[in-house]
């Protein structure tokens, strides 16, 4: 958030939260950054839903996610995943990615 936050500088508000829960004004742009596949789907939805719902006439919505249809790229990026849960003792993480035609 400090890089963003430095980079940006007053050209942006740098909101940090939990997505499910943060309470979201109207915006013009919206970046959601590898967050969607730590949600369940119906939450993935949800914000999805409420995203679009918030965003000015004309807004744009920037998701990265990795592509589950993508392969062994994918198999690398669950792999991460899951080496990161275990790291930080969050084993018990779930994760739901999507395709990119999803």
């Amino acid at each position: 958030m400090a890089i963003a936050r430095a980079a940006l500088d007053s050209d942006a508000e740098i909101v940090e939260g939990d997505a499910r829960t943060l309470s979201m004004d109207r915006a013009s742009a919206v970046l959601l950054f590898d967050v969607l596949h730590l949600m369940r789907p119906d939450e993935q939805e949800a914000l999805l839903t409420e995203t679009a719902a918030r965003l000015e006439p004309g807004g744009v919505v920037l998701v990265r996610q990795a592509d589950a249809s993508a392969g062994w790229r994918f198999t690398a990026v669950r792999l991460g995943n899951r080496l990161k849960a275990f790291a930080f003792r969050t084993r018990g993480q779930s994760f739901h990615a999507r395709s990119q035609v999803e």
